[in-house]
C-alpha cells in the first residue's frame, strides 16, 4: 500500500501547528526471555524518549539508558530457574512531564532496606565490590524509584522528570 505523501509544505506547518495544543505522550510495552539480548529493549525506550517535544537533554538519555539497562540486567540475573519461558515485561510512560519505565521480573524479590549498605564512593573499601551496584546506581540516576514485590516476581519503577 502507497502512503500519500503531502506535498504542501504549508499544509504540512499548518497540520503541525494544529497538534500543538494536544498532550504528547507515549505508552509502550515490550518483553525479552532471559536469554534474549535485551538493548533492542532499551533502545526503544530511548527512542520513545527521544522523539517527543523536548526531547529529554542528552545527560538524562544517558541516565534513563543506564538505569533501565541495569534494571534489566538485575531482571535477568533473579529470573527463576521455572520462569525462563516466561518474558521480562518493559513497560514506559512519556508525558511531557515525565518518562516512567516499569521492569516487571519473575524472581523471589527483595526489600531494598535490608541490601547491605555500600561504602561512600571514596571509600577505598568500595573497590571490593565488583557487583551489587544497581540498586544504588538505579537510585542516583533516577528521580523517583520504588520496587513492588508482587506474587510472581518484582516490578522495578523508574522515573524521570523532563
Amino acid at each position: 500500500m502507497t502512503v500519500p505523501v503531502t506535498q504542501d509544505l504549508e499544509s504540512c506547518r499548518q497540520r503541525i501547528d494544529d497538534l500543538a495544543g494536544c498532550e504528547r505522550s507515549v505508552n509502550a510495552e515490550a518483553s525479552f526471555t532471559p536469554g534474549d539480548d535485551y538493548r533492542p529493549v532499551v533502545d526503544l525506550v530511548l527512542a520513545a524518549a527521544e522523539v517527543l517535544d523536548p526531547p529529554l537533554s542528552p545527560a538524562r538519555l544517558h541516565d534513563l539508558r543506564l538505569a533501565v539497562t541495569e534494571a534489566c540486567s538485575n531482571a535477568v540475573k533473579v529470573h527463576r530457574p521455572e520462569a525462563l519461558a516466561d518474558p521480562v515485561v518493559v513497560s514506559c510512560h512519556i508525558d511531557d512531564s515525565s518518562v516512567r519505565v516499569e521492569v516487571r521480573d519473575r524472581g523471589p524479590g527483595f526489600d531494598p532496606s535490608e541490601l547491605t549498605p555500600l561504602p561512600d564512593p571514596e571509600d577505598p573499601e568500595r573497590l571490593r565490590y565488583e557487583h551489587g551496584l544497581g540498586v544504588e546506581l538505579i537510585c542516583t540516576l533516577a528521580d523517583e524509584v520504588a520496587f513492588r514485590r508482587e506474587a510472581d516476581g518484582t516490578v522495578v519503577v523508574i522515573g524521570l522528570r523532563r
